[in-house]
């Protein structure tokens, strides 16, 4: 029984890699967000993410306002367009807020990475995105 154990872990351990090994890295993406209610920065167009992402580190800093770090199949003009939400920041204008993102994240192919201004920003409020797009 041992010996099965052993030749069955030897045998797993000799697999192949996946194609999660086969990653671009593509770097930082840091992009200011529009003062506008609704306004909508594009870190990763879903056109560009054919075989997935990861999203290695994200971090926002806000001064007014509230945003959003999404990530959506089209380009989002709300919260509600049926994206999944990875990170949110708010803060009044006398108080900076920051958000981090706590773990990396997986972005499905043809999904794409936006940034969202749900309410009236500051325009020094930027989205900073380190990601990395497999082959």
């Amino acid at each position: 029984m041992n010996l099965f154990r052993i030749l069955v872990t030897c045998a797993v351990l000799a697999l192949p890699a996946t194609a999660l090994a086969d990653i671009t890295p593509v770097g930082r993406m840091n992009v200011n967000v529009s003062p506008a209610s609704g306004s909508v920065v594009t870190v990763l167009a879903p056109a560009n993410n054919v075989g997935g992402a990861i999203i290695r580190n994200a971090n926002m800093n806000i001064a007014g306002g509230q945003i959003v770090l999404i990530v959506s199949p089209t380009t989002p003009t709300s919260i509600k367009d049926g994206a999944i939400l990875l990170m949110a920041e708010s803060a009044n204008t006398s108080t900076d807020g920051t958000a981090v993102l706590p773990r990396e994240a997986y972005v499905p192919p043809g999904y794409g990475i936006y940034g969202l201004a749900s309410t009236s920003v500051s325009v020094n409020s930027t989205i900073w995105v380190n990601f990395d797009v497999q082959q």
